[in-house]
């Protein structure tokens, strides 16, 4: 979700700047009001995390391996990534009505 974020995020702050091209301060607002639910959902950690997976000693560190690696043998691992987290393509993506490059327009049209 990281990379989602941060790229459907610079989307929607160009857009947001699109739209607002004089005002900043709204166009940060805007911005906030789009992503703020989106990073929020995706920054819901597991009860007990971070400190689960983080041990501090040698000793927790080797049950976190060995927990792990039950996890993964079993395969319930993912499982467990594929209904943890928001999915990427669940974040909204408004059209601002970007233009294309000139560049890119003249590739379509060869081919």
């Amino acid at each position: 979700m990281g990379t989602t974020l941060a790229i459907s995020g610079a989307y929607n702050l160009a857009g947001a700047l699109l739209q607002n091209p004089n005002d900043i301060a709204a166009a940060f607002d805007e911005y906030e009001t789009a992503m703020r639910p989106v990073a929020e959902r995706a920054q819901k950690l597991v009860p007990g995390m971070p400190h689960m997976i983080n041990p501090e000693t040698a000793w927790g560190i080797q049950v976190m391996h060995r927990i792990l690696y039950l996890f993964w043998q079993s395969g319930i691992i993912l499982v467990l990534i594929k209904f943890l987290g928001p999915p990427a393509h669940l974040v909204p993506v408004s059209d601002f009505g970007f233009r294309q490059l000139d560049e890119m327009t003249e590739a379509d049209s060869r081919d």
